[in-house]
């Protein structure tokens, strides 16, 4: 392995590149502004990869490409947010980025760890937490 990929580092990025791919055309199937439909597209794409996710972000200190992962990563997923819940974001700037920042953190593969590894959430109740914490960060900013 190691001859092919020359290090762990090149190895892992490789391994990340073909779950982007999964993870785009998983994402294409979200119907925009449906809060069931992203959650239920989040929850399958962090089962599927999201322990993989939380150790890019631990090792993203420590691993120049691991930061560059994390970096894509964080950038794609508030694209993502942006563009399904378009319709429902303030047009004001500042009250646009704040909704989208409060998105974010709804919905960070963080929020999926802390609830299912670490508190041991079942999926349905993680999803429904999930659900609500989106709810949430849709209501009118003031």
């Amino acid at each position: 392995m190691l001859n092919r990929f020359e290090s762990k580092e090149n190895l892992f990025l490789e391994y990340a590149a073909g779950y982007r791919v999964e993870i785009e055309a998983l994402r294409a199937t979200v119907r925009p502004g449906d809060v069931r439909s992203v959650v239920r597209v989040l929850m399958r794409q962090y089962e599927m990869m999201g322990d993989l996710a939380v150790r890019t972000v631990e090792m993203q200190q420590r691993l120049p490409a691991m930061a560059e992962v994390a970096r894509i990563g964080r950038e794609r997923h508030r694209e993502w947010l942006q563009h399904v819940f378009d319709e429902q974001l303030p047009v004001d700037s500042r009250t646009r980025r704040l909704m989208v920042n409060t998105l974010f953190a709804a919905t960070d593969v963080l929020v999926w760890k802390l609830l299912r590894r670490d508190l041991g959430v079942p999926q349905a109740e993680t999803a429904r937490v999930m659900e609500r914490l989106i709810r949430g960060a849709l209501t009118t900013i003031t």
